[in-house]
């Protein structure tokens, strides 16, 4: 039975199109313990100041982990250590469409890695299938958070075969069918799948419902629903 559950929301956009109240609502309503919380694509391409945003958002409620949005001069504050991760969403190219190779290159991206190494915290990475695959590769010892499974970056399968024997990828379930989410377990197990819900654009409750009626062990939902990002994300209460 799944008594005393726990619910981290690995996936969760705030801003002014999503205010810090009405995640909360939405949390206390389906009893989810946490949420990781992140600038909006949208809001990072015209306002800088977004990640300040989410920081003191999440400075007042306790119950956000801040993610760390990244812009396309892969800066990283100083204010970065009061981030849990980074959110990387289609750096210098085009959303849900075509991936910019050249930024892998850049000398920048060389010390992002050093400082996100040195953290020791998670990069949720939206990118096409063929830069993810070059990011891993360049980033070694990063950890890899693939959100929707894949979904949006191409095609899950892909993306599950690739990186199904490296332990450092790990996959959210936001915006996945049933069925992907499925086959994610048959080919990762469940220690590498992570809940998420891509607050506003997939409904939290329904995003969980997902999760609960999978037809896999009770112990196996503890995982994706909270102990695999608590162990990423070093969460101790």
């Amino acid at each position: 039975m799944l008594e005393s559950l726990k619910i981290i929301d690995c996936h969760v956009h705030l801003g002014y199109a999503l205010t810090r109240d009405e995640i909360l609502d939405s949390m206390q309503k389906y009893g989810i313990e946490k949420a990781v919380v992140f600038a909006f694509p949208t809001e990072a391409a015209h306002d800088s100041r977004v990640n300040d945003l989410v920081l003191t958002q999440s400075r007042v409620a306790k119950v956000f982990i801040p993610f760390f949005y990244v812009m396309d001069d892969l800066k990283l504050p100083l204010s970065f250590e009061e981030f849990r991760g980074v959110k990387w969403h289609w750096v210098r190219g085009v959303a849900h469409m075509q991936s910019n190779l050249s930024v892998l290159i850049d000398p920048s991206f060389k010390s992002f890695v050093d400082k996100v190494l040195e953290a020791d915290v998670p990069v949720i990475l939206e990118e096409d299938f063929e830069f993810t695959v070059n990011f891993v590769a360049k980033a070694e010892g990063v950890k890899v958070i693939i959100p929707h499974m894949g979904l949006l970056g191409g095609s899950p399968k892909m993306f599950i075969d690739k990186f199904k024997n490296v332990e450092d990828v790990y996959f959210d379930t936001s915006l996945a069918s049933s069925d992907v989410i499925l086959e994610g377990i048959k080919a990762l197990g469940a220690n590498r799948i992570v809940f998420g819900s891509d607050m506003p654009f997939g409904e939290q409750g329904r995003e969980l419902d997902k999760i609960l009626k999978l037809d896999i062990a009770d112990d196996d939902k503890r995982k994706i629903l909270y102990d695999n990002l608590a162990k990423l994300l070093r969460v101790t209460s």
